[in-house]
């Protein structure tokens, strides 16, 4: 924890150069130390809008969202599914587009990522928003 709240320090700095904060959830009791996590960024709540705290999964995005942070879901084989996603998706509305879509594939392929973006239980925009939109803004990277 101290090491974090010495970054978080550096907030400003960061804020001022445009840079976002990424914040990694452990695979290990999760729900406890995103919990915990949110509780030490409380006092950083002005750089909400510059935070993503990633590898959400359905019984954390919750938790995330309402604290105004941005989310990262990590489609994998280990991590969450489409159906994850598409729960997910069904059960925030309102924050859909604080959500962004990410894997850890690294340099392997995997599958349910590709079978995400081609799920047509989730409207084509939406694919977009959550697969590209989303991160393109949080990141601010300009379209090719």
């Amino acid at each position: 924890v101290e090491v974090l709240t010495a970054q978080l320090d550096l907030g400003d700095r960061v804020a001022e150069k445009g840079k976002a904060f990424g914040l990694h959830t452990p695979r290990g009791d999760k729900v406890a130390v995103t919990r915990k996590l949110l509780a030490v960024l409380g006092p950083y709540g002005r750089f909400r809008d510059r935070m993503v705290v990633d590898h959400c999964i359905p019984e954390t995005i919750g938790d995330v969202l309402r604290a105004g942070y941005w989310a990262g879901i990590t489609v994998s084989p280990a991590k969450s599914s489409a159906t994850d996603v598409l729960n997910i998706l069904k059960a925030f509305p309102d924050f859909q587009d604080r959500i962004m879509i990410n894997t850890d594939s690294g340099g392997r392929f995997f599958e349910d990522l590709f079978a995400l973006g081609e799920d047509e239980r989730i409207e084509a925009a939406l694919r977009q928003k959550i697969l590209f939109d989303n991160a393109a803004g949080f990141f601010d990277l300009q379209a090719a």
